[in-house]
């Protein structure tokens, strides 16, 4: 009774019997042919619990799902970092904006745009414009080792990586590919671009991100993942914890995790609004609990031992 439950031990009292059962009945066939269970637990394992089919609109992307809310609550505040914030139409032009920019660079579907930048509104901005051009992102931690981010661009092959003033240096100058400032170069060459909207460029089959593993079984991998993916984990999402536009949801994981991707995504094709936590805080439980109490945050991320140990 220190191990299991009551009723665990009588479940496994019932199929130890019915093993006994079945050999004492065919005492030469082998072990490893019966079966311990049930017709009603065979039934539930195989049959009820593997009942996971849902039907779910099978040609849009996450892009479609961000454009129908930004159409229906366009000036509803969209993402916030460090008082600076976006509505929902002042995102959807800019990412438009970004994406055409893209476009005239080549980007599109299934071809791969790097991006390494900090957290924050340009994040943001950087990977739906990305999005949109029909290209998929791959996010590179500016933290990361120098020799990470070389491996991550000659293995994936991207021509072009976006990036901000201040986390340029980590972008390995050998073999560099071609960089986007979006702080220092927006004005320059992106912001000139139409605020409409452009064809929409890429499927549910194709690519939306690439991210790397961390290597600890050798080199690290590029995962590819396509939008139909990434959509049906943001319907199931939906689903089961149904944010609506009262709600905050707080980033603060490193967008090369791959729980990065629905902090991000969720929030915008739902309505609500993405909160980014200040870069380098969030391993701060002081600076998280003030930010959780003052930006009334509804939702975050936490694995169950970093929760205990935040509260």
């Amino acid at each position: 009774p220190d191990l299991f439950k009551e009723e665990t031990i009588q479940r496994m009292a019932l199929q130890y019997h019915k093993l006994l059962t079945a050999v004492i009945a065919a005492p030469s066939s082998k072990l490893s042919g019966r079966s311990m269970l049930s017709d009603k637990e065979r039934l539930q394992l195989l049959e009820a619990f593997n009942d996971t089919d849902v039907d779910f609109p099978k040609h849009t992307t996450i892009v479609d799902l961000f454009q129908q809310t930004a159409d229906s609550a366009p000036e509803a505040i969209a993402v916030v970092h460090e008082g600076e914030q976006l509505t929902y139409r002042e995102l959807d032009q800019r990412t438009n904006q970004l994406a055409r920019y893209l476009i005239s660079k080549g980007a599109g579907p299934n071809a791969l745009v790097g991006i390494c930048i900090e957290r924050g509104i340009e994040m943001i901005v950087g990977i739906l414009g990305i999005l949109k051009a029909g290209a998929a992102y791959l996010p590179m931690d500016p933290q990361y080792p120098k020799a990470r981010i070389a491996h991550m661009i000659a293995d994936s092959g991207t021509k072009m990586v976006l990036t901000s003033s201040a986390c340029a240096r980590a972008i390995p100058k050998e073999n560099a590919p071609e960089t986007l400032l979006l702080d220092d170069h927006w004005k320059d060459k992106v912001q000139r671009r139409s605020t409409k909207r452009t064809k929409r460029a890429a499927g549910p089959h194709n690519t939306a991100y690439v991210i790397y593993t961390s290597g600890s079984t050798g080199t690290p991998k590029g995962a590819i993942n396509p939008h139909r993916a990434i959509f049906n984990r943001i319907m199931w999402t939906q689903r089961n914890y149904a944010l609506g536009r009262e709600d905050v949801v707080l980033q603060k994981t490193s967008f090369g995790f791959d729980v990065s991707v629905w902090e991000l995504i969720w929030p915008l094709t739902a309505g609500a609004r993405l909160l980014f936590a200040r870069q380098g805080a969030q391993a701060d439980v002081g600076y998280l609990k003030q930010l959780i109490d003052s930006e009334k945050v509804t939702t975050l991320h936490f694995v169950p031992s970093m929760l205990t140990a935040f509260l």
